[in-house]
Order: structure tokens, then sequence, then C-alpha cells
């Protein structure tokens, strides 16, 4: 699988320190390379899906890119403003 980023990931990841930086980089690796029991819950609207890194989500998407799937990364948000 391939990740792709948005600008507004970039930018509100950088707002975190280093050390969660790190954590949520690692985790999108795991999710890269399709590694199992990863805490990844579907959204109820859209086609969003959130994955748990610790007090932070990360909402992205599965799409479909010339027959590869592709994760698409949205945000990266602390758990109490992620469901509003």
């Amino acid at each position: 699988m391939k990740v792709i980023s948005s600008q507004k990931f970039e930018k509100d990841l950088n707002k975190f320190p280093k050390i969660t930086i790190d954590r949520i980089i690692t985790k999108i690796k795991d999710l890269e390379t399709g590694k199992e029991n990863l805490d990844i819950r579907k959204l109820k609207s859209g086609s969003d899906y959130r994955l748990r890194v610790g007090d932070y989500r990360i909402i992205f998407e599965y799409d479909k890119l010339e027959n590869e799937t592709v994760i698409l990364l949205h945000t990266v948000i602390h758990r109490k403003d992620a469901y509003k």
C-alpha cells in the first residue's frame, strides 16, 4: 500500500512534540505494511477511518489508484477534538 498525506495532515503533525510524532509515524508505517491488531474503526459519516495512537486519532481513508490501494491521511488530532 502507498500512503499519501495531505497538507493539513503535515501541518497538524508538526504541532506535536517529537516523541508523539515518532509514535504517529511508527503507526503509519504499521498501517502501510498491513500489520494486524491496529485499533482502526470506520467512522459513521463518509468513508473515513480512524487509527488510534494513544490520545491521538489519525483520520484517513482508503482509495484505489491505478489498481493499487492508497491510504489518504487527512488529519491527526487529539481525541477530545476528534469527534465533534
